[in-house]
């Protein structure tokens, strides 16, 4: 008997790929409808959007000018803002690196090391026993008085506007002349925020 398939859901071999073809047929005819259909939204889409950007007003040439003028303020924000507050921080940072100073204003703008982490305005508190005579010392001033206590020294020098107590052992007394140019050094300062607190606790109370 002559056979050209068998018996599958009622209908032979070549009858379901027949079928299949034509359902494959269907499907990819629909798809392509739907994306056909789907360009022409997107194309009426972008006609819409086109005729409100031109009611709207804006053209090419406002656009240039809208991101001129905020490129001109953020270039001013970056020069008057952003940019001192980096130099600041940098600064900061500096000094603390590198080893940064302490300038004293009331003795001739003379300066000490310091790599401490206050910047700007501050107080500095030296006990006399903490300074001392220094050839090589990064302060210099003028011995205006001198006492002998025994074992210790004690010179009384002018530097600027400021005149600074040093402690010195006994026996260096007759080495320095009253009105001699002096050179010292500080062996151990603390630094304080200027607050005026510091100035309060030192004022005399009768």
């Amino acid at each position: 008997m002559d056979r050209e398939g068998y018996a599958v859901n009622g209908g032979s071999v070549k009858e379901n790929e027949d079928r299949r073809r034509r359902l494959s047929a269907r499907i990819m005819r629909a798809g392509l409808l739907l994306l056909f259909l789907a360009g022409i939204a997107l194309i009426l889409m972008g006609y819409g959007g086109e005729r409100k950007l031109a009611a709207s007003g804006f053209s090419e040439g406002s656009g240039f000018h809208a991101v001129h003028a905020l490129s001109g303020d953020v270039s001013a924000m970056w020069k008057q803002e952003i940019l001192p507050a980096l130099e600041n921080r940098t600064d900061a940072w500096d000094q603390m690196q590198s080893g940064g100073k302490i300038v004293l204003t009331e003795m001739d703008n003379q300066n000490i090391p310091y790599d401490g982490p206050l910047t700007g305005k501050v107080d500095v508190a030296v006990r006399p026993e903490n300074l001392q005579i220094d050839p090589a010392g990064a302060l210099s001033g003028r011995l205006e008085t001198k006492y002998y206590l025994g074992d210790v020294s004690d010179f009384r020098v002018r530097s600027g506007s400021e005149q600074v107590r040093v402690i010195a052992p006994g026996a260096a007394f007759p080495d320095l002349a009253e009105g001699q140019e002096v050179r010292f050094s500080i062996r151990e300062f603390l630094v304080y925020e200027d607050d005026g607190s510091l100035e309060e606790m030192l004022q005399i109370r009768s």
